[in-house]
């Protein structure tokens, strides 16, 4: 399981992901650290991609970079389109 002790965003791409992509991001903070539905996956160098939902309902991507000792930093965020949303659900299934 990957180690997330702190979150570092950007203002400008918090900006993005509250503004455009209309998501709130202690909501996707939250599930991140904590949710039980979280899928992680090595997506190119040492970037992460994770696949959450949110308390609210929310399916949601993040691209993460790791920053050393639990510490990572959000290069983006937006919602999971339908085939990663069935995707998604389809690796929770067991």
């Amino acid at each position: 399981m990957l180690m997330i002790k702190a979150i570092w965003v950007d203002d400008d791409v918090l900006d993005k992901i509250e503004g455009r992509h209309v998501l709130k991001f202690p909501g996707i903070e939250e599930a991140l650290v904590s949710s039980e539905e979280r899928c992680f996956y090595k997506v190119g160098g040492n970037q992460i991609k994770a696949s959450l939902k949110t308390s609210s309902g929310q399916y949601v991507v993040l691209f993460l970079t790791p920053l050393g000792g639990g510490d990572w930093r959000v290069n983006s965020a937006r919602r999971m389109s339908p085939k990663e949303r069935h995707s998604f659900k389809s690796s929770k299934k067991g």
